[in-house]
C-alpha cells in the first residue's frame, strides 16, 4: 500500500457499482529527494453473472510531487473525545510539509502522559493502559518541515468523554 492515509471500499450488486477511493499522499511517498514519483494502481472488476465471468482490469497512474509553493498552515487540534462514536476519538496533528513532529503531553501537575516523535501518530488518551480522566492537558509540540524551517507551539487540549 502506498506511504500515506489511504482506503478503498470494494462493493458488489447488480447493475451499476461505486466504491470511494482516497489517498492522502505524504511527503514520506516522495523519500528523501522530493522529487516526483508515479504510483499505479490497479482495480479488478469481475462481472459474475454470466456462465462465464468477465473480468475487466483498469490501471491509475498517480503523479505525486511536492507543490511549488507551500503555505504551512499548522495548527494543533484543542479538544478530543476518545470514547469511541467514531468522532474526534484520536487526538493528531497533520501539517503540509512536515518531516518530523516532537509532541509531549502534560497533566495538570506536569506529569508526562504522551510523549511522541512520528510525525503520523494518533493518540486515544490512554496512561500507562487506562483512560485519561476528563480534564486540560497542556502539550509542547515542534514541527520541522521539508524546507528545514521549524514550528513550536504550546497550548492546551481538553479531553471530553
Amino acid at each position: 500500500s502506498p506511504k500515506g492515509n489511504f482506503s478503498f471500499t470494494p462493493s458488489s450488486g447488480i447493475g451499476s457499482t461505486s466504491s470511494t477511493l482516497s489517498w492522502t499522499p505524504t511527503c514520506d511517498f516522495l523519500d528523501d529527494n522530493l522529487g516526483e514519483k508515479s504510483y499505479n494502481l490497479t482495480f479488478r472488476a469481475t462481472d459474475n453473472s454470466c456462465p462465464i465471468p468477465e473480468k475487466k482490469l483498469k490501471t491509475i497512474k498517480f503523479l505525486v510531487s511536492m507543490p511549488d509553493s507551500i503555505e504551512y498552515d499548522f495548527s494543533p487540534p484543542n479538544a478530543f473525545s476518545p470514547n469511541g462514536d467514531g468522532k474526534n476519538d484520536l487526538y493528531k496533528m497533520r501539517g503540509l510539509g512536515i518531516k518530523e513532529l516532537y509532541l509531549q503531553i502534560v497533566n495538570r501537575w506536569g506529569e508526562k502522559v504522551y510523549e511522541t516523535d512520528d510525525p503520523n501518530f494518533e493518540w486515544d488518551g490512554i496512561f500507562y493502559g487506562k483512560p485519561l480522566p476528563v480534564g486540560t492537558y497542556a502539550y509542547w509540540v515542534k514541527a520541522i518541515y521539508y524546507d528545514g524551517s521549524e514550528e513550536t507551539d504550546k497550548g492546551s487540549i481538553n479531553l471530553f468523554r
